[in-house]
């Protein structure tokens, strides 16, 4: 599903890391160091370009069997290296080779052409930098530097040159969404709320005291995609010490069945390492990344209490978003499409099935070649915006004919996208230019409940998306009316606006409810008392 070297393809080169300490000190190893009581400045930490005042990284022993191994804690597409030699020392090597691996089990070194290990061209003095690029690319995420000769000693700074997509961090907001097991009461809520626990807060989640069991913190990173790495801190606002010392890591697609993280070959769920206080930050790389969209971080021992900030690192997802999530623009994270296949019906349908329905309109509507129009078909993931394939509403029995969309749970609404119909799928441009001439506003609103009247069996039925339309789940009353409370946004014909391919509209308030309205109005001034409203397709976000 995922191809990591595929999505490596494109990404900028540049450093890794060991000159800027984006690469840790704990991710840097050898085969051996020169004691710190002969000399303090050498160290495998001291092994980063430009490193000052004599630090490097200097072997025990003066052999060709010495290495300097760097773990970049993800994979990347490695291009080439720099070395440098210890400064003031006049210390340096002149030759060396590179393996690399995966997994730091199975090894492989660079080769030349001729299939043989490639001797890279080492340094000539203690302070130039040496430039090596390879002749072909490599997919790695441990490097090793083996030296082979050198001028007084075996002692060298290196660099990394590559790109590494899957080491960004995940789901921060406005894409991330965060829910706990439990919290603080609404009277405490200056912290401790699941929003506290992004890495980035300087407070924390904290659970409710008297709830001991089962404690966790979840992450929605927005789509699914590549999780590489984890990260986590205490809770940073109170003078009280508190963080997480040991968690275990689940995984969901759906947020209903869950794995917890496990090794390659191991049966048990891995326990992570964390923290030692409550500002510095833990790092785990995933020896086996796994592809989720939620996260659960599960505390199992915590100093005092527990207090958590939490993140993910991983792939960016850069590909065509999958079916029931979308884009805003060409340039934005894939989120979630809340009305997907969700239930759809209109106000403005008086027969109970489908076949009477398109009877009706061919005989009012200013479309006769029309054979379809269903309010499913604005919610079922087409994107194509020929008129087959777009829901059709007129004000034949309702004078603002209103499509409304059951999003199947309460949630805080962030705005709509509408994809509307451009003409395509007629023979004749008349109908598009009648249905311009006619179509004034579209207005969205969003409500807790249905303005409906479930109870009844009497006044005009709707006709939903279900299989079963000979049984109609609601009516509506006969006062059904909109407010300006409920309305998210809107949009008129002013400049065309409304004919637009796809309209935005961004709620101008935070909207909490189940129910979305799209409601049409046509201009007062029309020939005709009829008009028509398309939507090919509806997208909701939630804020």
């Amino acid at each position: 599903m995922f191809n990591l070297a595929a999505d490596l393809s494109a990404c900028a080169n540049r450093p890794l890391g060991m000159s800027n300490n984006e690469i840790k000190d704990w991710q840097i190893s050898a085969s051996s160091t020169y004691p710190s009581m002969w000399d303090p400045n050498c160290h495998e930490k001291y092994s980063r370009l430009y490193m000052s005042n004599g630090k490097a990284w200097c072997a025990k022993h003066r052999s060709d069997a010495e290495w300097l191994q760097i773990d970049l804690g993800v994979a990347a597409k490695i291009t080439g290296v720099i070395i440098q030699g210890r400064t003031g020392r006049q210390e340096w090597v002149t030759s060396f080779m590179i393996s690399y691996s995966t997994d730091a089990f199975q090894w492989q070194y660079i080769t030349d052409q001729y299939g043989n290990q490639k001797v890279f061209q080492g340094n000539f003095d203690d302070h130039t930098i040496q430039n090596n690029y390879f002749d072909q690319s490599i997919n790695a995420r441990f490097i090793k530097f083996h030296t082979l000769q050198w001028f007084k000693h075996p002692s060298m700074r290196v660099e990394i040159l590559g790109c590494q997509e899957c080491k960004q961090l995940l789901g921060m907001p406005p894409y991330g969404k965060l829910t706990a097991s439990s919290t603080l009461p609404l009277r405490n809520k200056r912290s401790c709320q699941p929003n506290d626990g992004y890495l980035l807060s300087n407070k924390g989640w904290c659970p409710r005291k008297r709830l001991v069991k089962d404690h966790w913190l979840e992450l929605d990173i927005g789509h699914p995609t590549l999780v590489t790495g984890v990260i986590t801190k205490g809770k940073g606002d109170t003078e009280r010490n508190h963080w997480v010392t040991k968690y275990k890591l689940s995984f969901s697609n759906d947020s209903v069945v869950w794995n917890f993280y496990k090794d390659a070959n191991h049966l048990e769920p891995k326990i992570f390492g964390g923290n030692a206080d409550k500002q510095m930050e833990r790092t785990h790389f995933l020896n086996s990344p796994f592809w989720a969209r939620f996260i659960k971080f599960h505390p199992i021992e915590w100093h005092q209490q527990i207090g958590l900030r939490a993140g993910v690192f991983g792939c960016p997802f850069t590909a065509t978003c999958l079916p029931g999530y979308f884009r805003v623009n060409e340039n934005s994270n894939c989120i979630e499409n809340l009305a997907f296949q969700k239930e759809a019906w209109a106000n403005e349908r008086k027969s109970d099935s489908k076949r009477s329905y398109r009877n009706s309109l061919k005989t009012r509507s200013f479309i006769n070649l029309i054979q379809e129009g269903h309010p499913s078909l604005a919610v079922d993931g087409n994107e194509d915006n020929s008129l087959h394939k777009c829901a059709i509403m007129d004000n034949y029995y309702s004078e603002r004919p209103t499509l409304i969309i059951d999003l199947g749970r309460m949630t805080t609404i962030g705005g709509v996208l509408l994809k509307t119909w451009q003409g395509k799928g007629q023979d004749s441009n008349f109908a598009y230019r009648d249905y311009m001439f006619g179509l004034e506003r579209f207005s969205v609103f969003v409500d807790r409940k249905p303005v409906v009247n479930v109870r009844t069996r009497s006044g005009p039925n709707l006709v939903t998306n279900s299989t079963d339309v000979s049984e109609p789940k609601y009516h509506f009353s006969q006062k059904f009316h909109l407010n300006s409370n409920n309305l998210c946004n809107f949009v008129t014909r002013n400049n065309y606006a409304i004919f637009s391919p796809q309209i935005h509209l961004q709620c101008l308030k935070p909207l909490s409810g189940r129910y979305v309205y799209i409601q049409a109005d046509g201009r007062s001034n029309r020939w005709s008392r009829i008009f028509s409203a398309v939507i090919c397709e509806v997208l909701v976000y939630e804020l």
